[in-house]
């Protein structure tokens, strides 16, 4: 389990949920929106093909363009993101985050919610995963 905590680490987490809850022929993706599919056999990932009783895939949609994100997020199924993340992404507290000072720390992923503007600005409202006291109540633009 230690291989999956390690900062910016975000495929590595949502592998280890994947495998060990979804069950493809039981739960077959669906492929209804404006997206490319990746597959991965994770049986082959981990060198163990010939010792698993159940062949797992995993889906992640790469959008081709900014209205199949949004389709995605108003069919209210929200799109985690990874980016790369500096030191002033940690005293974030409002507004639009513009990376402005600060040496790279790692990957950091979100879970985008939904879009807006601010001031003229198009953004994306988004939610992350750290306590209720950092941004905007754990959400930012």
């Amino acid at each position: 389990m230690e291989a999956y905590v390690k900062p910016g680490a975000i495929g590595q987490p949502m592998e280890l949920l994947l495998v060990t809850t979804i069950l493809p022929k039981l739960y077959p993706y669906n492929n209804q929106r404006n997206t490319t599919i990746c597959a991965v056999n994770i049986s082959k990932a981990h060198g163990n093909e010939n010792n698993c009783d159940l062949s797992i895939i995993i889906f992640a949609a790469l959008f081709k363009d900014v209205p199949a994100i949004e389709k995605q997020i108003m069919s209210n199924i929200p799109v985690e993101v990874g980016f790369e993340m500096y030191a002033d992404f940690e005293h974030y507290s409002s507004g639009i985050y513009r990376h402005t000072a600060g040496e790279y720390l790692s990957g950091n992923a979100v879970k985008m919610l939904d879009w807006g503007t601010e001031n003229s600005t198009d953004c994306w409202i988004s939610a992350n995963s750290w306590n209720s006291v950092w941004g905007e109540s754990a959400s930012l633009l």
